[in-house]
Formats: C-alpha cells, sequence, structure tokens
C-alpha cells in the first residue's frame, strides 16, 4: 500500500531517511549476529541470516568441537568483532565515512562465508545466506553514498524559491540572494527528538514549525530557515520569505503556536504546556 506520508525521492528529507535506515540495517545486522551466539550456546539449531558470519563461527568451532579454550578465544574474536560494528553504527552517526569502514569489514565476512560454504562442498546450501550478505552490503553502499550527498549538502547554503540550480542550492552570501528569498541555516536533523508545535502544507511546500531540545525552529522543505534559543519559552515569532511570500511561525500569548502566510494564518495550536 502507498504512504502518502514518504517523501518524495530524492528530496532532503528522502536522503535523510535512506541515511537513517542504512544505519538501522547495520544494527539490526549487529543485534542478529549476537543473537545467533546467544542461540547457539542455548542449544538451538535456528541462525537468522543477516548477520555476520566471522563472528558465529569463531565462536563455533571451539563450541562445536567441545574446546574450552578454543572457544574462550572465539568469544574473544567475536567481541571485537561486534565492537568494531557497533563503533562504525555510534560513528556513523555524524561522520557517514564509517559506513565504508563497516562495509570492508562486511565485505571482508561476506568473502569469508562463500569460502566456509565452498570448502565443505555444498555451497548450494549457503546460496541465500550469501545473497543475503550481499543485500546487506548493497544498503551499505547506498547509506554511505547517501551520506557522502547529505554532507556535499550540508557544505552549502541556498535558497527554496523560483529557478534555483537543480541540487536546491545557491552560494550567495548574506540571509537572502538577490531576489530577496531567504537562505536557510542548515539542513534540518530529523534524527533528533522534536515536538512539532504546528505545521502546515501551502503552495507545494511542508512548514514545520518544532522545538528541539531548547531550541524553536521554522523547517520549510527539511531545512531550518530560522530559529530561535531559550530555556522557558516566551512569545516570539520566525521569519522566512519564499518566492515573495513571508511565512511565519512562532508562538502568541499565552499559548498559541501559529504559522502564518503573509499576515494570514494557516495553521494554529493551542499548546497547554
Amino acid at each position: 500500500m502507498k504512504n502518502n506520508n514518504a517523501p518524495a525521492r530524492n528530496t532532503l528529507e528522502a536522503y535523510q531517511k535512506r541515511y537513517s535506515a542504512a544505519r538501522a540495517d547495520l544494527l539490526i545486522m549487529i543485534a542478529l549476529t549476537i543473537l545467533n551466539i546467544v542461540l547457539m550456546f542455548i542449544g538451538s539449531d535456528t541462525m537468522m541470516l543477516f548477520s555476520a558470519t566471522i563472528p558465529y563461527f569463531a565462536v563455533g568451532t571451539g563450541y562445536w568441537n567441545n574446546e574450552p579454550e578454543l572457544t574462550v578465544f572465539g568469544i574473544i574474536v567475536a567481541v571485537i568483532c561486534v565492537a568494531l560494528y557497533l563503533l562504525c553504527w555510534f560513528m556513523s552517526k555524524k561522520k557517514h565515512q564509517w559506513l565504508i569502514v563497516a562495509t570492508v569489514f562486511f565485505a571482508l565476512d561476506t568473502i569469508a562465508t562463500v569460502y566456509l560454504y565452498a570448502s565443505s562442498g555444498d555451497i548450494e546450501s549457503g546460496i541465500i545466506d550469501i545473497i543475503i550478505h550481499g543485500v546487506v552490503l548493497y544498503y551499505l553502499v547506498v547509506g554511505f553514498n547517501t551520506g557522502k550527498k547529505l554532507k556535499e549538502l550540508e557544505a552549502k547554503k541556498g535558497v527554496l524559491g523560483e529557478g534555483i540550480a537543480e541540487d536546491g542550492y545557491t552560494n550567495y552570501e548574506n540571509n537572502v540572494d538577490q531576489n530577496g528569498n531567504s537562505l536557510y541555516i542548515r539542513i534540518a536533523d530529523f534524527d533528533v527528538k522534536f515536538r512539532v508545535l504546528a505545521e502546515a502544507d501551502y503552495n507545494g511546500h511542508r512548514i514545520c514549525y518544532r522545538r528541539v531540545k531548547k531550541v524553536n525552529e521554522l523547517v520549510i522543505d527539511g531545512y531550518v530557515f530560522d530559529e530561535i534559543e531559550m530555556l522557558a519559552e516566551t512569545p516570539h515569532e520566525l521569519t522566512a520569505i519564499i518566492n515573495g511570500e513571508t511565512i511565519h511561525a512562532g508562538l502568541r500569548a499565552p499559548s498559541s503556536s501559529y504559522i502564518s502566510v503573509n499576515g494570514n494564518d494557516i495553521a494554529k495550536k493551542l499548546r497547554l504546556v
């Protein structure tokens, strides 16, 4: 079924969701790898796919042969492997290059998987496992490329007015371009926890007035155009000009969030807290 709330392809929000999905896939792979080792120790014959082979095989080599010292060594190897994957997942939140590190690690794991099935003389039984390893690699590469694109976009400033470049960015200075359209401050982070204070669709734009920790932001189509930081909220107004239309968002006394275009409210929300 079609998701009407899904972001349009190749929009900023789509890139952000794609990158978050790649990091989530990496975390799922780590969790399933740990689960497989736990299942081994409780005597289950079940093995989850979408997981790493080297940590599992390192532990299993000693465990299946009833060799305690080799099992302990395998556990150490598994802990190191899982820790490296976790490091890649954690660091990739801010630096997309860590996803390529995870890709290299998992590529080595894929090579080891193919070798183990081939050396056993029964590679046919491992076809699904090998294919799924390839799928994980694909998503990691997509995540790295998406993260690279996001960083390139973050390094630029631009406008959301008419006649802009194909990538949505220009290099004007100050706060507006030569047509008077506002330049955005940065790409909005949708991975952080935030509270939507008001939101609306207007003339093809998605407008969101939200609070992130101590900062209230005016977000238009995934870009932060104006913001104000305050511990305790007081009446205020955030502003952006898009295609000659003035967009305001803010808090009116006593406690009403609003979004307006050219002085006309298009969204209002009574706030009790």
